[in-house]
């Protein structure tokens, strides 16, 4: 393929129209979760956990079995796995609302901080102009604003993962299981990233990851009073509270008059067993590609919202170094698209199937560019990561 070098000044150019579309993102969502209201799906988490400390479940509540606490509030439907009630009562305890929200901007400002560390750590080979570059990209995401006005928690997940990524390429698989683990606060989100650990260097992770969650599930449901089978099953029963506002997918399946159990187990195997095919016929390759393979699959194998596009970070990051080592004409092309998919401010009422099939395409796309390149593979002296 052609090489297409872009000159310097264009790169600088665009790193710096990338970098000020960040800033603008970042400010306007800062703002908008600090001065207005408790963000909405933070308020709604503040709501369970007041709920949870008082030893209620939230769910109990919302279902009818357990009565309302004027205090706190009537629930909303939705909710959260047994495990993940030990670590949302760490990043959103119910305190004060002015509390939290600052609480929660503090978590959320480390957390992007963590994720710029990565992606400026995986450059650091292609000199200064790729480490601005891959900073700018990944600030200038729009849904990182989008987190933060709802209160979400897609930056904190990223830089959990993150920890998890950094810890199996340091070849630390227990602290990669804990990290997985703790990831697992949204497990559709994090899910597919468990199947980096099926190797076996990496199988203490494994049984690192198994273990905490267990710890955080039977001990929540103790605290309860409940069973984590019992919990699960009102999460799932909830389903049919999912599929309305999905930007995936899901959506797609369920336009097409596919009956929804199907279509919410169908997608979930069909994504997980691609996924774990994929990684077992790349597994020789960096660290960096695999997460992309794990990064679309946990984006397209579950439900989800528009702002849990943040996690796709972990492919335009591949991407662009890619682009910036091989500057083939198909490296920059797929490095855009992919970006343009991320950087623009898309409205909520923006994704019909339309869109959502064009998005789906475009990472789908991405990556198989990705995977066809070079880039990352043990043979490839200028790889910015070491193999997983």
């Amino acid at each position: 393929m052609t090489q297409q070098k872009p000159p310097a000044g264009v790169l600088r150019l665009a790193t710096a129209a990338l970098a000020l579309l960040g800033v603008a993102y970042l400010l306007e969502g800062f703002l908008r979760a600090l001065l207005g209201p408790l963000p909405q799906d933070l308020a709604r988490r503040w709501l369970e956990n007041a709920y949870f400390v008082r030893g209620i479940d939230s769910l109990d509540v919302y279902a009818g079995t357990r009565p309302v606490v004027p205090e706190i509030g009537v629930p909303h439907a939705g909710g959260y796995p047994p495990w993940s009630l030990p670590v949302a009562l760490v990043v959103a305890p119910p305190v004060a609302h002015g509390f939290l929200q600052a609480y929660f901007a503090v978590l959320n400002v480390l957390a992007l901080w963590a994720v710029v560390w990565f992606a400026r750590r995986a450059a650091r080979s292609h000199g200064p102009l790729a480490a601005n570059l891959v900073t700018a990209s990944t600030v200038a995401i729009a849904t990182n604003a989008v987190v933060l006005r709802n209160g979400q928690y897609g930056l904190l997940i990223n830089a959990f993962l993150v920890g998890a990524l950094v810890a199996i390429e340091t070849r630390h698989p227990l602290r990669a299981g804990a990290w997985l683990a703790i990831a697992a606060l949204k497990p559709q989100s994090s899910g597919p990233f468990g199947l980096l650990l099926l190797d076996r260097r990496h199988w203490p992770g494994v049984f690192s990851a198994a273990a905490v969650l267990a710890v955080f599930a039977f001990g929540a449901a103790f605290w309860l009073g409940s069973s984590p089978l019992h919990m699960l099953s009102q999460v799932f029963g909830q389903a049919s509270n999912w599929e309305g506002g999905d930007a995936g997918p899901l959506r797609l399946l369920l336009a097409a008059g596919v009956p929804r159990g199907a279509a919410i187990a169908g997608l979930a195997g069909v994504v997980t067993i691609g996924s774990a095919v994929l990684l077992h016929v790349h597994r020789a390759r960096s660290l960096l590609v695999k997460a992309a393979i794990a990064c679309v699959g946990a984006r397209l194998w579950a439900y989800h919202r528009r702002y849990d596009d943040v996690l796709l970070v972990f492919l335009l990051l591949p991407l662009a170094l890619d682009a910036l080592e091989r500057s083939t004409k198909a490296a920059w092309l797929a490095f855009v698209a992919v970006g343009l998919t991320l950087w623009l401010p898309l409205r909520e009422v923006d994704h019909g199937v339309a869109l959502i099939a064009l998005k789906v395409a475009v990472w789908g796309l991405g990556l198989a560019v990705l995977l066809r390149s070079p880039f990352g593979r043990p043979d490839a002296a200028s790889s910015p990561a070491r193999s997983g």
